[in-house]
């Protein structure tokens, strides 16, 4: 192993990314803003992950690490020794280089890695960039080692959020139809800029789980999450929904999937 994959790895659960003070070691910028959603939701990832304390976990591969923060945390909140990035931002991968082993890649054209090299990949905010998820989940179970574990989190299509706005005609906020434009979506969602983030379509979690099944995991465990966001989407009202969405995550605004690449003895 090499000597940087030895440094104590930081654990997240005390970020604040409305805060002037960072992580340690880390700068203002550590944190790119797609990935502060996921960061606002770290104790629902955390719980997720608590589901694979006391296995065999080794080797973690995070899809779309950005620049390596929350790949450590994951690898700290395990104590898994070996933990590799994928990204195909080269100004991210320049300063998650300095933490960890990282790769150049873009996940919809394969990964560089041998067959069944990982105990756990995880991928967080990365699939509704992309086109179709297909080729990065057959992916995904090749790098995979028989009976290891695939962990997804992306914004949820069937939220009870979408569906309220549905009724009113507007366009769910992760399928946008335009590189220049937010067209049709709600405003009052919004606490500050309009501006597209190249969420090209998500997933309900029927869909998700069955896309997975049918590419040969099988579902471990399935959790809702919501972000804390200021403005309105933390007003009281919403922190109740998000509460009582909690409990069916097919209702959630974000769902956790943790699934297992399939053998057959398993």
């Amino acid at each position: 192993m090499k000597r940087h994959q030895r440094r104590k790895l930081t654990d997240l659960r005390n970020f604040n990314p409305y805060s002037t003070t960072c992580l340690p070691g880390f700068s203002s910028d550590d944190i790119p803003k797609e990935k502060q959603t996921t960061l606002l939701m770290y104790d629902d990832l955390t719980k997720s992950l608590d589901k694979l304390k006391g296995l065999r976990i080794r080797r973690l591969l995070n899809l779309g690490c950005g620049r390596a923060a929350l790949s450590r945390a994951i690898a700290g909140h395990l104590s898994i020794p070996e933990v590799c990035g994928v990204d195909v931002d080269p100004v991210k991968l320049e300063v998650a280089r300095r933490r960890i082993p990282v790769v150049r890649a873009d996940l919809e054209f394969g990964l560089p890695f041998c067959d069944k090299t990982f105990d756990l990949v995880t991928v967080f905010g990365v699939f509704e960039h992309l086109r179709f998820f297909d080729d990065p989940i057959k992916e995904v179970h090749r790098v995979l080692r028989d009976g290891g574990f695939f962990l997804v989190c992306l914004p949820n299509l069937g939220s009870y959020v979408n569906r309220i706005l549905f009724l009113f005609g507007y366009q769910p906020r992760n399928v946008e139809i335009s590189r220049l434009t937010v067209a049709g979506v709600a405003r009052q969602y919004y606490e500050k800029d309009l501006a597209p983030i190249a969420h090209i379509h998500t997933a309900t979690l029927r869909a998700l789980t069955e896309l997975l099944e049918f590419h040969g995991f099988r579902v471990f465990s399935v959790r809702g999450g919501s972000p804390r966001f200021e403005g309105l989407k933390n007003s009281l009202p919403m922190r109740i929904l998000d509460f009582l969405a909690a409990t069916r995550p097919s209702l959630s605004r974000r769902i956790f999937v943790l699934a297992r690449k399939a053998t057959n003895l398993s």
